[in-house]
């Protein structure tokens, strides 16, 4: 890796005890920035699904007839400058953790940032596989495509086509120079059109786009 690491860190607190996914949503919605939004995804057996948390914990889905933290056994929540990851362990509960470049940020819990601290590299601008299409709820974008199943994403539909996120990415170093990539951290979903990505790749924040599937 030849991209130059720089001074800021990836901080991380873990709950101190194992919390349900409600619970988790409480830890870290409750000291979200002001004007800030908190999206995400969750995994259960039966779906996976992408979700906003409202400043009260209330969590919305495309579906508002579903419990979507019911049968959820992972988690991850962002709103550009944090990020949660939840993992179901026993009994309904499970490790919650949350990371940003700001330790104030953070909600209280046991220090668990690496030592030494992973330091930001770069933010990176993602493709998410498929076409974008409204969706009959206001606040939501349909992504769907022909390889895929069809997602629908906490996004109010603004005519483009491309469905992007950006990601940060963190390093560290051993003793002898050797880089590794340490962690990565969701900052926020954005859009694009086809002409953008396919022949103006430096209207990306570093480099042209990855294509991935989230």
């Amino acid at each position: 890796m030849t991209t130059e690491a720089t001074d800021t860190v990836l901080h991380a607190v873990c709950a101190t005890d194992p919390l349900t996914a409600a619970d988790a949503v409480k830890w870290f919605t409750t000291h979200t920035p002001p004007g800030a939004e908190v999206i995400g995804y969750l995994f259960a057996a039966r779906a996976a699904a992408w979700v906003r948390i409202h400043p009260d914990g209330t969590v919305e889905g495309a579906d508002p007839d579903t419990d979507l933290l019911a049968e959820a056994y992972e988690m991850v929540l962002f709103d550009e400058q944090r990020e949660l990851r939840w993992l179901h362990t026993a009994g309904g509960r499970g490790t919650a953790v949350a990371l940003s470049e700001t330790l104030a940020a953070l909600p209280p819990g046991d220090d668990v940032t690496g030592d030494p601290p992973p330091r930001r590299v770069g933010v990176h601008t993602r493709l998410l596989a498929g076409s974008l299409s409204p969706h009959e709820r206001d606040g939501w974008v349909t992504l769907g495509g022909e390889r895929y199943a069809t997602a629908y994403l906490p996004y109010a539909f603004d005519g483009k086509e491309i469905m992007q996120i950006e990601v940060a990415e963190y390093v560290t170093e051993d003793t002898h120079g050797n880089v590794d990539v340490a962690d990565t951290r969701l900052i926020r979903l954005c859009t694009a059109d086809h002409a953008d990505v396919l022949f103006h790749p430096a209207a990306t924040t570093h480099h042209q786009p990855e294509r991935a599937s989230v």
